[in-house]
């Protein structure tokens, strides 16, 4: 891994054609969602998801998720549940376990176990979610084989914001994900990103790069992927570079 690009904004960061090339060729092999792909964001409703699914242009599908209030036709309102929602909205009729049976058929070779449709990105937007979110994974069964499942945070603060707005720690994070999918890891890839202000004026700093390669060095996470707000990325560009060519080796099994 870690070139810090998620795989919605490769395009947006890697502007140099060999670079590019290279990681193109990768998500190729991989199964990798590459820039091509159509993206769905912020499905966070059931109507969001039901066009998601029904639009042939839509290949990856991305949705928040969080710890709220089941607003659906048969959610328990006065229980806590991951659901598919962004702050500061806590509640959605779109839980996820709903979510996770709507993106996924039962195989007919197989009853009980599903496949994906679509790729699919998760955005945790807090720290509770991630344990039973993952738990509910195991429990569908799901087959990634040809799709990609990312596991997204944002785990460190970037410009224009400082460690008390990230509300997901980057080691927890990790080594929950690690811990509950041992077993089943294969088709997930992580996507860390920074915690941005979208209008601040400057890019990344080289100290927010470095930290960021220090956290994929203490989890060894040279299999999985990381990313960055294009729009500061790119202006960085020298220091991304410097990044992915560290990581370019040909142990490496996931580039974006």
């Amino acid at each position: 891994s870690c070139c810090l690009l998620s795989a919605s904004t490769c395009s947006g960061i890697v502007t140099v054609q060999s670079t590019a090339a290279i990681v193109a060729n990768a998500c190729s092999k991989m199964g990798i969602p590459s820039s091509r792909q159509g993206w769905a964001h912020a499905t966070n409703s059931h109507d969001k998801l039901k066009d998601a699914l029904m639009d042939p242009r839509v290949t990856a599908i991305e949705a928040d998720l969080l710890m709220g209030t089941d607003q659906s036709e048969h959610g328990l309102k006065e229980k806590r549940v991951p659901i598919m929602a962004h702050p500061p909205e806590d509640s959605s009729d779109l839980p996820l376990d709903v979510f996770l049976r709507r993106v996924t058929k039962e195989l007919a070779s197989q009853p009980g176990k599903r496949h994906l449709e679509k790729h699919i990105k998760l955005d945790f937007k807090d720290m509770e979610s991630v344990e039973p979110a993952l738990k509910m994974l195991k429990e569908f069964d799901v087959c990634v084989e040809e799709r990609t499942i990312f596991l997204n945070a944002d785990v460190l603060h970037g410009p224009g914001r400082s460690a008390t707005d990230v509300s997901v720690s980057a080691d927890h994070f990790i080594e929950t994900c690690l811990n509950l999918l041992a077993e089943e890891s294969r088709g997930v890839v992580f996507s860390l990103g920074f915690k941005v202000d979208v209008v601040h004026p400057f890019g990344h700093t080289e100290e927010h790069i470095r930290e960021m390669i220090r956290v994929v060095q203490r989890h060894d996470l040279t299999n999985r992927s990381s990313g960055t707000k294009s729009s500061h990325a790119s202006r960085d560009l020298v220091m991304v570079r410097q990044l992915m060519l560290l990581f370019l080796r040909p142990t490496i099994q996931v580039l974006c």
